[in-house]
């Protein structure tokens, strides 16, 4: 199998059978010769392409040549398959306030003291000072 990736997130996994490698040759316009390197496959109407090295493209084509001559997979294997990244779970949540101990709270203040008291967080955390910035 080989590993593309798509999209940043996504991993494609092609059966070897199915990847074609590539080589690339070129002239720069100073005269200098330049080869990539390159495995190659089409998924689902898209082309995927992964750069390797030298090393890698000629590991690839002597594997590829040798199971030439070797049986081929069953069909099955021979189906691309998209794998999902893993899933990170999220730290957990700090323990809170269990809601018993906060319904002691209830009826501590006044209404008048309750007013005053959202009256100055309105007041006060809706303020933006932009010399703190």
């Amino acid at each position: 199998m080989v590993t593309f990736e798509i999209e940043g997130d996504k991993v494609v996994e092609v059966p070897e059978e199915l990847v074609e490698a590539v080589k690339e040759e070129r002239t720069t316009r100073s005269g200098k010769k330049q080869v990539r390197y390159a495995l190659q496959a089409e998924h689902h109407g898209r082309t995927l392409v992964k750069f390797v090295d030298e090393a890698t493209y000629a590991s690839f084509i002597q594997v590829h040549e040798d199971s030439e001559r070797s049986v081929p997979l069953e069909e099955e294997q021979a189906q691309a398959k998209l794998i999902e990244p893993p899933k990170i779970e999220p730290p957990p949540l700090p323990e809170g306030t269990p809601a018993y101990k906060l319904f002691e709270l209830a009826g501590l203040l006044s209404d008048e003291e309750a007013d005053t008291m959202l009256k100055a967080i309105e007041e006060g955390c809706e303020r933006i000072d932009e010399s703190e910035w």
